[in-house]
């Protein structure tokens, strides 16, 4: 019984590591995409409202 615990101690704790890294790793990607800007085409700059 011991045994299977230290086992299944160590399991859980890798497998909440590895989740950890992969939400870093599509945090990142997610932020990039989220917060991008394009660039905006000078025809469309005439509209815009400057107060």
């Amino acid at each position: 019984m011991k045994r299977t615990n230290k086992w299944l101690k160590r399991v859980i704790s890798l497998a909440a590591a590895l989740t950890a890294t992969a939400a870093m790793g599509i945090l990142a990607s997610a932020c990039h995409f989220w917060f991008a800007q394009p660039k905006v085409p000078a025809d469309l700059e005439k509209f815009r409202n400057r107060k």
